[in-house]
């Protein structure tokens, strides 16, 4: 539970990027970074003080942009099977994409949105190449859990 705190942190100053950037730019402002470009400013650069893995797992969940309890489903399963969505060399992509839609539904989840999970999830490194979970990851999601 030692990442949690960090997580909820990360997460939330995510969402305040997001809410706050204004919708029509001061282009001065944003040059000289004063005003709401100067927080802006200091909720990315603290952002970017989280540990790597802290960071880029927060990224990740923000940026699915899927309910709260799909999340924890998918995540959940990841955990309790790391090597789920493990891809062989030389498979196609319609063997991949055969394998994830079939994981999805002993999951109870969508596959296509799963299809999205797994990419994202490996862009975002909390799947390493292979499509098994990282070994740094599998802490982040135990605290993000728990």
């Amino acid at each position: 539970m030692e990442n949690k705190p960090l997580i909820e942190e990360c997460l939330q100053l995510l969402e305040k990027l997001e809410k706050e950037f204004p919708d029509k730019p001061d282009l001065e402002a944003l040059h000289s970074v004063t005003g709401i470009y100067a927080t802006l400013k200091k909720y990315r650069d603290r952002i970017n003080e989280f540990p790597p893995p802290v960071r880029l797992f927060c990224e990740f969940i923000y940026a699915a942009k899927c309910p709260a309890a799909e999340m924890a489903t998918f995540l959940d399963y990841l955990r309790n099977h790391p090597v789920a969505f493990s891809s062989a060399e030389g498979g196609t992509f319609l063997e991949k994409r055969q394998r994830i839609s079939a994981v999805a539904e002993r999951a109870g989840l969508d596959p296509a949105r799963v299809f999205h999970l797994v990419s994202m999830a490996r862009l975002k490194g909390i799947l390493n190449k292979k499509n098994d979970l990282a070994e740094d990851s599998a802490p982040l999601i135990v605290d993000y859990l728990g």
